[in-house]
């Protein structure tokens, strides 16, 4: 998951930082958070949290390739990947670790060997795969996979983004990325309409990597326009902007479970394209009301330990609730907003403080 602050020039509030990008990212992980805590009228906040965390992520790595493109001539593919390992793996192998002893203490030996499944395969980035298949039981680490499908993009996109460049420059990736994201998002369809699971369509790289293929676009598109002068028509993208928050206001409360090929069809492509023209139209027009709002001191810190959220917050509910051994959703619900979030949120800071940071720092030797 690549941080806002690695952008090297956007409009920005601070140097290196797009801070609606880290706003953005907060309320991602803020409303999976209140999805996982079983919020009623809140079913939704899947599909925008991911579809948002999916955008800001595709659009993010994608600057950062066309900067080194531009700066080198070339992708420097090891470099790459090295910053990648240091962004994601270290903060995931600690929370594995840790997590693991609290299943091991607080809960039976039985759910500390489903923990102990579901680890390896979250740490080899292939969960999201085992649960297409079935061999995990998703208790823990489930949502996992939506980490495993960005590494699996990692894996493929540099080399897909520099072949594209080498064929005919940016104009070339544009279409070609558009393409892409075409098939990405008929193959889903096609899927839901031919009876796949849940977990094929919801968890499965090349059902979802629509959405951060969306984020690709928006970089494209905005790279070769940065150093364009302030729009003369800030309200149009003002108005869009707004627009785009109510689309994914409507998203999160809008889930429908079935069919769920209307969910494919409908809640998929426009959560991706509410999120993605909400980047655009707030790169258009940095100052507007909108990006403001989002580039708060509130969001953005949200955002900036949003990785150790993500990563920390459902196997903490876990441990909670079995360990309680509380049944009924208003029961799970209290429990896991009154010791759950403040623990989540605490682990979420000494992570960013203790591993990601330092990580950071680290990276940019890289860059």
């Amino acid at each position: 998951m690549p941080s806002p602050s690695d952008v090297p020039s956007a409009p920005v509030s601070q140097p290196g930082r797009i801070d609606f990008l880290e706003g953005l990212r907060g309320v991602a992980v803020l409303l999976v958070i209140l999805l996982h805590l079983q919020v009623p009228g809140l079913g939704g906040g899947g599909w925008v949290g991911v579809n948002s965390f999916f955008v800001i992520s595709g659009f993010i790595i994608t600057l950062l390739l066309l900067k080194e493109h531009q700066r080198k001539g070339r992708i420097v593919f090891g470099q790459f990947f090295l910053r990648r390992f240091l962004r994601l793996i270290p903060a995931l192998v600690a929370m594995l670790v840790v997590m693991a002893l609290a299943v091991r203490f607080f809960n039976t030996r039985d759910c500390f060997k489903i923990f102990l499944r579901e680890g390896w395969w979250a740490l080899g980035q292939g969960i999201n795969w085992a649960q297409v298949y079935d061999l995990v039981l998703p208790a823990y680490l489930a949502h996992c996979w939506s980490l495993a499908v960005e590494w699996q993009f990692y894996l493929a996109w540099p080399f897909v983004l520099a072949l594209l460049l080498r064929l005919g420059g940016v104009r070339a990736a544009l279409i070609g990325t558009a393409v892409l994201t075409a098939l990405s998002l008929g193959w889903a369809a096609w899927l839901a309409d031919h009876g796949a699971s849940f977990n094929r369509i919801f968890s499965a790289t090349d059902a979802r990597i629509s959405s951060i293929l969306a984020g690709c676009l928006v970089a494209l598109w905005w790279q070769p326009r940065q150093a364009l002068p302030a729009t003369t028509h800030p309200w149009r993208w003002e108005l869009l902007a707004w627009l785009c928050l109510g689309a994914l206001a409507y998203e999160t409360a809008a889930w429908v479970p079935a069919p769920f090929s209307r969910p494919v069809r409908f809640h998929h492509p426009l959560a991706t394209a509410a999120a993605a023209l909400l980047v655009v139209a707030i790169l258009r027009h940095p100052r507007s009301i909108a990006g403001t709002l989002l580039g708060n001191p509130l969001l953005v810190w949200c955002g900036t330990i949003s990785y150790g959220l993500y990563l920390w917050h459902f196997p903490v509910f876990g441990v909670i609730t079995i360990a309680l051994g509380t049944d009924g959703q208003q029961t799970h619900f209290w429990w896991a907003l009154l010791l759950g979030a403040p623990l989540s949120f605490l682990a979420a800071w000494l992570s960013w403080r203790l591993i990601e940071a330092p990580c950071q720092a680290l990276r940019h030797r890289f860059s």
